[in-house]
């Protein structure tokens, strides 16, 4: 009876522990939500150095840009990009156009980091060496930009178009209902083997061509 009563004990207390864990582990889980969502209001690195670097000073929510969703409209020529998609350790048109935006301040360094932060999305994606005559993407950005100024920074194969505001449920690939793909082929593709060709200009005869 004895030892049953204290297996009975025994159990009581390993619950009783298990209960104060769980909840411990609610709490936590509740201060780091909390954290994120005050990361969220603060610039880590203008109040690192008011505070001198030993104390975060408070941010207002006041000094921060208001930014709203736009549909941007872009041209590329993507002869010497690894495609448009962002890409670690490549030369991509993202890279180049998001390296811009934060410059000019479009966007924070959070959606410099991850896209997603500024709700940025592409109505098509288009792979290495591929061009765009009209790429549309959608992106949250502030009220007033100067895309003049952006264009003088990005390089000369990329050029920025326009700035529109949409509804904030835009979605530049959600929402595109057609794509056109044109394919450019060099004439000499279709030249003869055995006839000699204007290969140094990529070009072959008209005749050659009708027949």
């Amino acid at each position: 009876m004895s030892e049953a009563l204290d297996k009975l004990e025994q159990k009581q207390i390993q619950n009783k522990i298990e209960h104060e864990t769980a909840i411990e582990q609610v709490k936590s889980t509740k201060r780091q939500k909390r954290e994120l969502k005050r990361r969220k209001w603060v610039d880590w690195n203008t109040q690192d150095e008011q505070a001198g670097g030993t104390k975060r000073a408070a941010f207002d929510p006041a000094n921060r840009v208001k930014r709203k969703k736009c549909a941007m409209l872009l041209s590329y020529c993507g002869a010497k990009y690894f495609g448009m998609q962002r890409n670690p350790g490549m030369q991509t048109i993202e890279e180049e156009l998001f390296k811009a935006m934060l410059k000019h301040k479009w966007i924070t360094e959070e959606s410099f980091e991850a896209a997603q932060a500024a709700c940025f999305q592409r109505a098509a994606r288009t792979d290495k060496g591929v061009s765009a005559a009209r790429q549309v993407c959608s992106i949250k950005l502030p009220d007033s930009v100067d895309i003049k100024a952006l264009n003088e920074d990005l390089p000369e194969e990329i050029r920025v178009f326009g700035v529109e505001r949409v509804t904030k449920g835009f979605n530049a690939k959600d929402q595109c209902n057609a794509r056109t793909y044109t394919y450019t082929l060099p004439s000499v593709a279709f030249a003869d083997c055995t006839e000699k060709h204007d290969f140094e200009n990529y070009r072959t005869e008209a005749a050659h061509l009708e027949n």
